[in-house]
């Protein structure tokens, strides 16, 4: 099912079907599993070719295809032997529920996740750790942590702020956006950034440049780049998002919102932990029954759990597009547990982090 290009999203279907007839034709065990069916993930994908026509993908015993067509009185279609045998299924419940939500959509299957996670674990340690603390330990040890202190040290220059350490030069945003192979920056531009480190945190102010430019020298004692963006030079943007671009598929625009949050989390130094970590990204529910088994969480009961979380990537009618996964979170913040992060993806390239809904509460996190 290819949503690539947005040629199927949310159209206003003319299909309906009243529950009485729903229940002649397959009884109320059928419309019970549909709808678990639905409630658990097991609709896969789901696009509108026409306003009398829904085809979607379902994952039974295996993946199945179900097509419903026509209006007050629809024709269903599924290639799982129940329907073969009986002329219905319960795949058909769940994709015509599915369809009156209204929204056309497909999901990222799971190896394909697990190797994106797998691949990005793999360069963590060469480009998250904030190279402003072993600097800043360094001009310590020499007494030389003064206001206007510049110097290189290794692939990275820096300068001593009255707020705090700056660091810029290393590669740690390019070489993170090449584990992206969907994604690239726009034509002409190049990636790049400044640390700030102040002893007892940090972060990495991502920037995007000309590509024949070089990053300049920090020079600003009184600002600092990550919490003042407005001092950053003349040519240099800030707001990264647009700058990044992709084939407009499914997997482009997941990778593009793991991609910005893998970014935001480059030098993150905030009391030695982060919210955000890769890891934590679960695709079943056995998952969260596992972490909470293995690190003895707290927490209320399985509410609203699908038994598959698998990311969805949905066209909405007003032209956005929306990025949905489940997080598992341990870190800071004043809540653990299982949470639904929605991105939403809009006209021009930019990214909202919007909304982070928890499903599971687990307890109290570390700082409240």
């Amino acid at each position: 099912m290819d949503m690539g290009n947005n040629k199927n999203r949310t159209k206003i279907t003319n299909i309906r079907i009243k529950t009485g007839d729903l229940l002649k034709l397959g009884g109320i065990k059928k419309i019970e599993r549909g709808k678990q069916y639905l409630d658990d993930g097991r609709v896969l994908a789901l696009e509108f070719p026409g306003a009398d026509t829904v085809k979607a993908s379902i994952l039974g015993g295996k993946k199945y295809s179900v097509s419903i067509s026509g209006g007050d009185e629809p024709r269903f279609r599924c290639s799982c032997p129940s329907f073969e045998n009986e002329g219905f299924c319960k795949h058909c419940v769940a994709v015509l529920l599915a369809a009156e939500q209204g929204t056309s959509f497909e999901t990222i299957n799971e190896n394909y996740v697990s190797r994106l996670i797998g691949g990005i674990n793999k360069i963590e340690d060469k480009v998250k750790p904030n190279p402003g603390d072993e600097i800043a330990q360094a001009l310590n040890e020499m007494g030389a942590a003064e206001t206007g202190a510049v110097g290189a040290h290794g692939e990275y220059r820096y300068r001593q702020t009255e707020k705090g350490l700056v660091v810029w030069g290393g590669s740690a945003a390019k070489t993170l956006l090449r584990k992206f192979d969907l994604l690239r920056m726009k034509d002409g531009f190049r990636i790049d950034g400044y640390y700030f480190y102040d002893g007892m945190g940090g972060n990495f102010r991502p920037v995007a440049m000309p590509a024949d430019m070089d990053l300049p020298d920090w020079t600003d004692d009184s600002r600092n780049p990550v919490f003042e963006p407005e001092a950053i030079p003349d040519g240099i943007d800030t707001e990264i998002d647009s700058y990044v671009v992709h084939d407009h598929t499914p997997k482009s625009y997941f990778q593009k919102s793991i991609f910005l949050r893998e970014l935001d989390d480059i030098g993150a130094f905030w009391h030695g932990c982060s919210d955000w970590h890769i890891k934590g990204i679960v695709l079943e529910k056995s998952e969260v029954l596992q972490a909470i088994k293995s690190e003895k969480y707290d927490f209320t009961e399985l509410k609203n759990t699908p038994e598959l979380l698998l990311p969805k990537i949905s066209y909405p009618a007003n032209g956005s597009i929306e990025v949905t996964f489940y997080f598992l979170s341990g870190g800071l913040g004043s809540t653990r547990g299982l949470f639904r992060l929605t991105d939403i993806h809009q006209t021009g390239g930019m990214v909202k982090f919007g909304k982070r809904e928890c499903i599971i509460d687990m307890g109290p996190g570390p700082i409240p």
